[in-house]
């Protein structure tokens, strides 16, 4: 496989959970009568895509273009938004499972299909340390924060 994020040498990545990751196709897309797709086959559909802010690059966007230029590409910075577009069947969005417990609302959005995707991607959560740094004790409790939050 091939990275598409890289890490200054100094740099340590430890995972911490693996994850899965999903489209959610209106269910008006012929798409969304399989249970699987490839990225690449999705991109004739406009994506819906959360932003962290109109700063930030969105999510999922470097990915996307991995496998080619989507129709189009619908930036949002609030979540429930980019949700009630998605389910109104004006474009696709994309989540990982398991997800946040932050991110919940994602799994009960109505007439959308959940389409695994099938391309060989592999996501990480996980962070980044100096390479052989040591933890204070503020920061282990900070990662057992992110555990839990993990844990779903």
């Amino acid at each position: 496989g091939e990275n598409i994020v890289s890490f200054d040498n100094n740099l340590s990545f430890t995972p911490l959970t693996s994850c899965q990751l999903y489209a959610l196709v209106p269910n008006q897309f012929p798409a969304s009568m399989y249970k699987t797709a490839s990225l690449k086959t999705l991109l004739e559909y406009p994506f819906i895509l959360y932003q962290n802010n109109e700063n930030a690059p969105a999510n999922w966007l470097n990915v996307l273009e991995y496998f080619g230029t989507p129709k189009q590409i619908i930036t949002r910075t609030s979540r429930p938004l980019c949700h009630s577009l998605i389910s109104a069947g004006l474009g696709v969005g994309l989540y990982i499972m398991p997800v946040m417990k932050t991110q919940q609302e994602t799994l009960a959005l109505e007439n959308v299909a959940h389409l695994v995707i099938r391309d060989d991607i592999q996501i990480n959560y996980g962070y980044l340390t100096l390479r052989d740094h040591k933890f204070s004790d503020d920061a282990h409790i900070l990662l057992d924060y992110i555990k839990q939050c993990l844990e779903f």
